[in-house]
């Protein structure tokens, strides 16, 4: 995995953040999961998804 250069500040709400350790858990069950692990890991994945959806039309 490349190193991580860019740093990103994000802020959410309580109940955003429930949202996105309950999804983190669903797909890597028994992580050990960091907050920075479970927003990069999750909004890779989502971009993943958005530009193979954009190729496939």
């Amino acid at each position: 995995m490349a190193k991580r250069t860019t740093s990103v500040t994000v802020k959410m709400s309580a109940e955003d953040y429930a949202l996105l350790t309950k999804a983190a858990a669903t797909i890597w069950p028994g992580a050990l999961l960091s907050n920075s692990s479970i927003v990069l890991g999750l909004a890779q994945l989502g971009a993943e998804a958005v530009v193979k959806a954009k190729k496939a039309k």
